[in-house]
């Protein structure tokens, strides 16, 4: 799941639940899956680089975040053991490294989120992104860049919209921030040289 904000629409690319095929290039895992990006894959990969192009505000999330970290040189690791629990029920604690954007964003050390995910950002061959939060067992759980081309550029590998609904402070935070973030982009793109 992407989304992002262009100045004048809210983005949403939201995944159906692949079969075949891998949204993420072959070019990103560590040991090669059975097939290659495919066509969703490759609408994900324009998005990307559209939003960086453009320098929107970007969240990616699940397949969005992994797509974020290898499109910066990170790699992917499959068959994660003991995270494809689904994604309405509460799975596992995040850990979250303080002083990064989701820190700010959550104002807490750790949360508890779901996880719907076996392939994950390896934690040692992470590219151009910074690993900001990791399950108990030390997956990557969020990725920001080293570099990021917005201030609200930010993967996350859970699913924060399927908590949303439930009232989840943490989800509804990186929502909000992200909007936040949104409205801030498209204010500057109305009234350049002003500050926020």
């Amino acid at each position: 799941l992407f989304i992002f904000f262009t100045g004048r629409y809210l983005y949403l690319q939201i995944a159906s639940p692949k079969e075949s095929a891998s949204d993420t290039p072959l070019s990103s895992y560590d040991t090669t899956p059975e097939t290659d990006v495919d066509k969703r894959g490759l609408a994900y990969l324009t998005m990307l680089q559209y939003a960086k192009a453009h320098k929107l505000p970007l969240l990616g999330i699940c397949g969005g975040e992994q797509m974020l970290a290898g499109s910066e040189g990170a790699m992917m690791k499959i068959g994660i053991k003991g995270h494809k629990i689904g994604g309405e029920v509460i799975a596992h604690k995040v850990q979250i490294e303080p002083g990064s954007l989701l820190a700010s964003v959550i104002g807490a050390p750790e949360i508890m989120t779901n996880s719907a995910h076996s392939e994950a950002v390896i934690n040692e061959k992470c590219g151009n992104c910074i690993i900001t939060a990791v399950a108990e067992d030390g997956t990557a759980e969020a990725v920001e860049l080293k570099q990021p081309w917005n201030d609200f550029v930010l993967g996350v590998q859970w699913h924060p919209e399927r908590f949303v609904k439930k009232g989840d402070q943490p989800s509804i935070k990186i929502f909000s921030s992200f909007i936040e973030s949104a409205k801030g982009y498209q204010s500057q793109k109305k009234h350049p040289g002003q500050s926020n």
